[in-house]
C-alpha cells in the first residue's frame, strides 16, 4: 500500500489527497468528514469514490486562509470594518497594511489552502476519468465539479498574489525533478488562460441545478459566473458582457424580495444565490476540534461581526463605511437595515442558554481600537444571524454567498457600459437592484463615465461587508478607470506599486528559491 504523506517542500507539491472525505450521509451538505489513509492506486473505482474525492475539493474554501476566516481581514483593508479592542493583537497587523511576508497565520494560509484545493482537485482530474462506471454523466459532472474549483482557487491566488506558480499535476515522488519542486511563478496572464480553460470546460460538464441532497455544488451558472468575472478583471469586457448575460438570461436565478432576507441561515441556497460556501458547525467547531462535536467547517463571520451582551464582538463598521452610507441618508433605508445592526436591534447570543437575547443598546461596554466618539454605534447585520438563527457557542454555520445575482447583473452593466455605453440593457441591470432597494431608477442620459461612477456606488451600497472593494478598487486602477491616488484616500496606508498583492508568504520563498517576492516586500 502506498500512502501519501506531506513532505518538507513548496506547498504546492503537498499530495492533496492524504486525506479524503468520505461521505457517512447521502447528503452532500450534512456529510461528515471521516478521514482515512487510502491506497491511491486502488481509490478510484467507483462512482462513489469520484464523488467523494471531489468532495474533498471543496474542503479548502472552509479553512482558515479562505471563507472561514482570512477574507474578513480584507475587509480590514479598505476600512469597511474596524477592529475592536478585543481582537487579538496579532490580528492587528491586517489593519492598514500593517503586515509583511512572515506576517500572522493567515497570509501563508491563503496560499496553501489555494494549492490545497488545486492538488485535491488534480487527483481528481488525472484519476477519475480511469473510473469504469455505467453512468459517465456522473463522472463528467465530477471532473466539471473538479475544473471549477481548481479554477476558483487559482482565482483567488491570482488576485491576492498575482503571479504565482501553475501547478496542474499530480507529483509524481521524484525528488529529483526540479521542475516539480521548484515551479518557477507564471505571468498572471499565463494563470488566467488557465482559469479560462478550466471553466469553459466545466461549463460543458455541470448542470444548471441539483436536488436538495447536493445544493452548494458547482454548476453550470457558477462557472459561467466566475468565467464572467475572470473575464472582466482583465478587461475582457466584451466576452464578460457576453458569459453574465447567460446567466442573467438562464431563468435559474432571481433576485430576492426583500434584501435582509438574501443573508439568513433559515435562506441559504436561495434563488438569487449562485455559488455559495457551505458550512456546517456544532460546539466542537468553536475551537478547531472536531472531535469536541462537529466538523472544522464553522464560519468565523457571525462570531466576528455580530452583536454582543457585554459589547463589540472583534469587528464593527468602519469610518469610511459609516460616512459613505450616511451620504444616503432616506433613499437607501432597505439596503442600511440590512447592512448594520444598530442600538435595539435584538440579537441572539453565543449563549447557548435558550432565550438569551441581545440588545444593541448595551454594545458601549466595548470601545473601539481607535476611539471615534463622533461615529454613531453600530454593528455589522450581515450573515450575523437573528432571532430565528441561534448557533452554539462560538460558533457559525451561516453560508457564505460568493456569487449572487445582484453582483452579476453590476457586473454585466459594467461590462456593457465599457463595450456599449450606458445602454438600456445596461441601466435595466443595475435598476433591478435598485428597485429591489427601494430606490429610485439611475437618472437617464449619464455618460459612460458617470453611469461608471453610479455603478461603483451601486456596487459599494449593494455588497459592502462581502469583500468585493478591495479586488474592486485594485482592478478598476489597473484598468486606469480610477486614478490610483484615490486607493490610499480610499484604503488608509495602501502603497501604490504594493499592495495590489500580497507578499508572498516567507516560508514559500525558503521552500522554493524560484519564487520573486512581490514588489515592495
Amino acid at each position: 500500500m502506498k500512502n501519501i504523506y506531506t513532505m518538507k517542500i513548496p506547498t504546492y507539491l503537498m499530495l492533496a489527497l492524504s486525506f479524503i472525505a468520505i461521505s457517512c450521509s447521502d447528503s452532500f451538505l450534512d456529510e461528515a468528514d471521516v478521514f482515512r489513509e487510502l491506497d491511491e492506486n486502488t481509490f478510484y473505482s467507483t462512482e462513489a469514490d469520484a464523488i467523494s474525492a471531489v468532495n474533498a475539493v471543496y474542503g479548502p474554501l472552509n479553512e482558515l486562509g479562505l471563507f472561514q476566516r482570512f477574507y474578513m481581514y480584507i475587509a480590514h483593508f479598505t476600512g469597511e470594518t474596524a477592529l475592536t479592542n478585543g481582537t487579538n493583537p496579532n490580528e492587528q497587523v491586517y489593519v492598514n497594511f500593517n503586515f509583511n511576508p512572515a506576517s500572522g497565520d493567515l497570509i501563508p494560509r491563503a496560499w496553501s489552502d489555494c494549492y490545497k484545493g488545486i492538488n485535491r482537485a488534480n487527483q481528481v482530474i488525472d484519476k477519475v476519468p480511469g473510473i469504469e462506471a455505467p453512468n459517465q454523466d456522473i463522472l463528467n459532472r465530477v471532473l466539471g465539479e473538479a475544473k471549477f474549483l481548481r479554477a476558483f482557487y487559482y482565482f483567488e491566488l491570482v488576485k491576492l498574489y498575482g503571479n504565482v506558480p501553475i501547478y496542474n499535476q499530480v507529483f509524481n515522488g521524484d525528488l529529483s525533478d526540479e521542475s516539480q519542486l521548484f515551479p518557477l511563478q507564471s505571468p498572471a496572464s499565463d494563470v488566467y488562460a488557465v482559469i479560462e480553460t478550466d471553466l469553459l470546460e466545466a461549463i460543458a460538464n455541470l448542470p444548471e441545478s441539483y436536488d436538495n441532497s447536493n445544493l452548494g455544488r458547482a454548476t453550470s451558472g457558477a462557472a459561467k459566473s466566475l468565467l464572467g468575472k475572470a473575464y472582466l478583471y482583465q478587461g475582457k469586457y466584451q466576452a464578460a458582457r457576453d458569459i453574465l448575460n447567460e446567466v442573467i438570461n438562464s431563468g435559474v436565478y432571481t433576485l430576492e424580495t426583500d434584501f435582509i432576507n438574501i443573508f439568513p441561515k433559515t435562506n441559504e441556497n436561495n434563488g438569487e444565490s449562485i455559488f455559495e460556501i457551505q458550512f456546517q458547525a456544532g460546539f466542537g467547531a468553536a475551537f478547531n476540534q472536531p472531535n469536541l462535536g462537529g466538523p472544522n467547517e464553522s464560519n468565523w463571520i457571525s462570531n466576528w461581526f455580530s452583536p454582543a451582551r457585554n459589547g463589540f464582538r472583534n469587528a464593527v463598521p468602519g469610518r469610511q463605511t459609516i460616512e459613505f452610507f450616511a451620504q444616503f441618508p432616506e433613499e437607501d433605508a432597505i439596503r442600511r437595515t440590512g447592512t448594520f445592526a444598530r442600538p435595539g436591534d435584538v440579537w441572539e447570543s453565543w449563549n447557548p442558554v435558550a432565550d438569551d437575547p441581545v440588545e444593541a443598546g448595551q454594545w458601549r461596554n466595548r470601545q473601539l481600537i481607535f476611539p471615534d466618539p463622533d461615529l454613531p454605534v453600530l454593528g455589522i447585520r450581515k450573515y450575523a444571524g437573528g432571532p430565528s438563527d441561534p448557533e452554539t457557542f462560538n460558533q457559525n454555520s451561516i453560508n457564505y454567498r460568493v456569487i449572487r445575482l445582484a453582483d452579476v447583473l453590476l457586473l454585466f452593466a459594467e461590462a456593457e457600459n465599457e463595450v456599449n455605453g450606458p445602454t438600456a440593457v445596461a441601466y435595466g441591470a443595475v435598476n433591478q437592484v435598485r428597485l429591489r432597494a427601494g430606490v429610485d431608477p439611475l437618472p437617464e442620459g449619464l455618460s459612460a463615465s458617470d453611469f461608471f461612477n453610479a455603478l461603483r456606488t451601486e456596487r459599494r451600497l449593494e455588497l459592502t461587508f462581502e469583500y468585493s472593494l478591495y479586488f474592486d478598487l485594485v482592478r478598476w486602477a489597473a484598468a486606469g478607470k480610477i486614478n490610483s491616488s484615490e486607493l490610499p484616500e480610499i484604503m488608509p496606508g495602501f502603497t501604490i506599486g504594493k499592495n495590489e498583492t500580497l507578499p508572498i508568504p516567507e516560508a514559500e520563498l525558503i521552500d522554493n528559491p524560484n519564487l520573486v517576492q512581490n514588489p515592495g516586500y
